[in-house]
């Protein structure tokens, strides 16, 4: 087979050498971290092309290239870039285990009260009758409402400027 450099006014390597330039450039425009696999996989195309090998082995070695670079990047950012431990809790699931204020008292069973917690009123149920300005954890989320237990006997005081202490 004929070598690419009798079709081209140029070398081979100087194409696959262009051809990872602009492979560069673009990865730089989308961010992905996936367009640069190519461009590196066309340099390992443009060594093959130096050395003297022929378009099937530069095609080869630029392909099978690419993938390996893939697979090996694919587990280093699993391995040493994913952050492990336990996942951030958001939303809802971040009321459980805070402590709040009862704003209105709440009874037995289905009887339902309002607790305050971080600026929000939520519907709250509990096991135990719990008053008024007292200081309650939220124990677990069942949709919009939460099952809270006291925390302690003493109703929340409130400081000079109306907040919470």
């Amino acid at each position: 087979m004929e070598s690419l450099d009798s079709y081209l006014p140029i070398h081979a390597y100087q194409v696959w050498i262009a051809a990872a330039i602009v492979l560069g450039v673009a990865e730089t425009l989308t961010g992905g971290f996936f367009v640069i696999i190519f461009g590196l996989g066309c340099l390992v195309g443009a060594l093959a092309a130096y050395l003297g090998a022929g378009l099937n082995v530069q095609l080869g070695s630029a392909i099978l290239s690419s993938l390996a670079i893939f697979a090996l990047s694919r587990t280093l950012f699993r391995d040493y870039l994913v952050k492990k431990g336990s996942p951030v809790r958001t939303n809802a699931a971040a009321i459980v285990g805070q402590e709040g204020e009862v704003i209105e008292s709440i009874g037995i069973g289905a009887a339902r009260g309002l607790v305050r917690i971080g600026g929000e009123v939520w519907t709250a149920l509990s096991p135990t009758p719990i008053d008024a300005g007292e200081r309650v954890q939220v124990d677990s989320i069942d949709g919009l409402k939460l099952h809270v237990s006291r925390i302690s006997n003493h109703r929340a005081r409130r400081d000079e400027a109306g907040g919470m202490r």
